[in-house]
């Protein structure tokens, strides 16, 4: 392979800093850390930390999308919560501490649905304090000190069809779930949780739909022609007929062109895929192809997937499309019809 390619290590994480103003809390600082692959495990890692006057939270985080390459994955929560309320008529204050970790593991029951169960485990201290200047009126005839341990179990189901994880464009999150507190611990509750969300990109309803799509193996670019390439592509396009790259990075094209010849798909080829969950520089080339072809809005199809951990890690990637012998192997023209007509029924 004649891969003509500039490689610098490829950053899976990201970090957060900002910071803000309000009457009531004052300034406000949050920074964070988070890596989706750390040590190309495939584990996400993270801290997190919001400041204020009234809030002080620290949240770590650690998340396995597929354990030991199954339809299973876990996840791990330690954090610490302070919350301070100040009222006024009569003026007391309302703190609570919260130190407590949270443990969950679920599975893929359907495409793009899953179902799991979190347990959760916290000590929490609540403390009132008088700064009333009067006696008519004595808050803690009603309000106590209290110290006491929530444990709780949470069953979830949720359903994400969106064709990115980070920043969706089009599809649906949906997810349901209830709490179920007392047991073994001093608070006893029952809570539901539900939410749902639609994601439609507008951009698509002011751009001309075409069934016709040409595709160009890297090999059929000659970089001595790239001119008359951009420019039949450029024509191309003006008709609605959009352009792919098949088997991307086995030719001799640089990441430059997926830019300067406006492709709207581009195939990775198997060899990247193979990458997956290992340090070496076939995995820091095919993040840095996802990272720029996101920038570019360009359609990234995955070639050659043939496992679980690969599948999820490319859609943790908003790698939404892709074919390999996961999903079926090669076919004759006979199978594939009548597969085609059964998925119909």
């Amino acid at each position: 392979m004649d891969l003509i390619v500039n490689v610098k290590e490829t950053s899976t994480g990201n970090i957060i800093l900002g910071g803000g103003y309000g009457s009531y809390d004052g300034f406000l600082i949050t920074a964070g850390i988070k890596d989706q692959n750390v040590f190309g495990s495939g584990k996400a890692v993270g801290v997190k930390v919001d400041y204020s006057s009234h809030k002080q939270d620290i949240d770590l985080f650690l998340k396995e999308p597929s354990i030991n390459d199954s339809k299973y994955n876990g996840s791990i929560n330690i954090y610490s919560k302070t919350r301070e309320i100040e009222y006024s008529s009569p003026d007391y204050s309302f703190e609570k501490k919260t130190i407590g970790f949270a443990i969950g593991a679920g599975t893929e029951i359907f495409r793009n649905t899953f179902a799991g169960l979190v347990y959760k485990l916290e000590t929490i201290e609540e403390t009132y304090n008088d700064e009333s200047t009067t006696d008519s009126y004595n808050p803690f005839d009603y309000k106590t000190n209290e110290d006491y341990i929530l444990s709780s179990l949470k069953p979830y189901i949720s359903y994400d069809s969106t064709d990115d994880h980070n920043f969706p464009r089009n599809g649906t999150k949906a997810s349901t779930s209830l709490e179920f507190a007392g047991i073994g611990g001093d608070a006893k509750f029952t809570k539901s949780y539900s939410r749902y969300k639609y994601f439609h990109s507008l951009k698509k309803e002011y751009e001309l739909s075409s069934h016709v799509e040409l595709e160009i193996t890297e090999r059929g670019i000659d970089p001595k022609k790239m001119n008359e390439f951009s420019y039949l592509i450029k024509k191309l396009h003006k008709h609605g007929i959009r352009i792919s790259l098949d088997d991307f990075g086995t030719g001799q094209a640089g990441l430059s062109y997926i830019n300067s010849l406006s492709f709207d798909k581009i195939k990775i080829d198997k060899k990247f895929v193979d990458a997956i969950g290992t340090d070496s520089v076939d995995f820091n080339i095919l993040t840095t192809i996802i990272e720029l072809a996101k920038k570019l809005d360009v359609l990234i199809v995955a070639e050659g997937i043939e496992t679980e951990r690969q599948r999820k890690w490319l859609l943790e990637q908003g790698v939404t499309v892709g074919q390999g012998w996961l999903f079926s192997k090669a076919l004759s023209h006979a199978d594939f019809l009548e597969g085609l007509v059964l998925s119909k029924r």
